[in-house]
């Protein structure tokens, strides 16, 4: 059998979706899996040692300039790579216009979630055949259970399973990885408590990495370590790959609701997520040595870019939601799923 999944994107998504090609895997043994995703996303799946082949598409580069006559050569390069085969089952776990009209571009039976579960319901119309879902589940369980209607067997009710493979890192001392930085600012969580947290971390002898891609966020993380006062470094500008590595060979992980937090979730690796804006409870971090640390904000989860209820004359601010969880809160609740996860190593 030889299946295509559409997930285009974003990061967090993609990692959400893994579980699903592990199940696949188990259930359909003569699966042939390929992936169809954006062009900034497609080393990730290369992680996931069932996938067969990555076909990479550059929708968000091609919208910059669409009639370029180098966009209009992508694209027909594109379609002949996406018709070069045919597949029994085209599996759109995205629901949305753009990974749509990528699915009908494929050969085979096209499946999706139906009109009440999509994203954008309207385009379940598109598909042979549509399933139902309910949307009051988390992510990781809605592609799980597509995955299994799809191919007809029964969903796993085991933990999830990512399935990615990942190069171990030799770190000097044992290391946390911290991820504040996210594309809303309603999500993060104020610069003075990542610095009291590095200073936590220093003091119970671990070293700090904090994860940065663009120059604000490299000023910002530099910041937070030279108030701190407590070494650690920038993992900066790094591709997913490298980033996987750092994350699955880390002691602890602690980030905000952001795309790379999840791929740390995803690797056993104890790990706290901190959630002011958004909810955990569609799509916070799953299973054992995993903390979801939420907001006591009345209006939390606001899901709202902005949080409205600080600032002057209620002007727009960055300093996010301003009922997260305290420093030391986060310290003790890693601090005891580390804790766990010392006793589970022992021998």
């Amino acid at each position: 059998m030889r299946v295509l999944v559409v997930k285009t994107s974003s990061l967090g998504d993609i990692v959400h979706t893994m579980p699903a090609i592990t199940d696949m895997l188990a259930h359909v043994p003569a699966i042939t899996c390929d992936w169809l995703v954006e062009e900034s996303f497609a080393r990730l799946p290369t992680l996931h040692p069932a996938l067969n082949r990555i076909i990479s598409v550059a929708l968000r580069r091609w919208r910059h300039a669409p009639l370029s006559v180098h966009t209009i050569q992508e694209i027909k390069n594109f379609v002949k790579t996406l018709n070069a085969n045919n597949y029994d089952y085209i599996i759109d776990f995205q629901g949305l216009a753009k990974s749509a009209i990528l699915a009908y571009i494929a050969r085979g039976v096209r499946v999706g979630l139906d009109q009440y579960s999509a994203r954008e319901g309207w385009v379940s119309f598109s598909y042979h055949r549509q399933i139902a879902v309910s949307k009051q589940l988390h992510a990781i369980q809605r592609n799980r259970l597509l995955a299994a209607e799809a191919l007809a067997y029964p969903c796993p009710k085991t933990s999830p399973d990512y399935g990615l493979q990942v190069t171990p890192i030799v770190d000097a001392r044992p290391y946390l990885v911290f991820i504040p930085f996210t594309s809303w600012p309603s999500k993060h969580w104020q610069l003075h408590n990542w610095v009291e947290l590095i200073k936590l971390a220093h003091q119970h002898d671990y070293a700090t990495k904090i994860v940065c891609y663009n120059e604000a966020e490299r000023k910002l993380a530099s910041t937070m370590l030279e108030l701190a006062n407590a070494g650690g470094s920038l993992l900066s500008q790094l591709d997913l790959v490298a980033v996987a590595n750092w994350l699955a060979s880390a002691a602890g992980i602690v980030g905000v609701d952001t795309g790379v937090m999840h791929l740390g979730a995803a690797f056993a690796v104890p790990t706290v997520a901190l959630y002011g804006a958004t909810s955990n409870q569609l799509t916070g971090i799953l299973g054992l040595r995993r903390l979801n640390l939420t907001s006591s904000a009345d209006c939390a989860p606001c899901h709202q870019r902005y949080c409205r209820k600080i600032g002057s004359n209620g002007n727009r601010t960055e300093l996010g939601c301003p009922a997260m969880v305290t420093p030391h809160q986060v310290w003790a609740s890693l601090s005891y799923i580390l804790q766990l996860n010392a006793i589970k190593t022992l021998p």
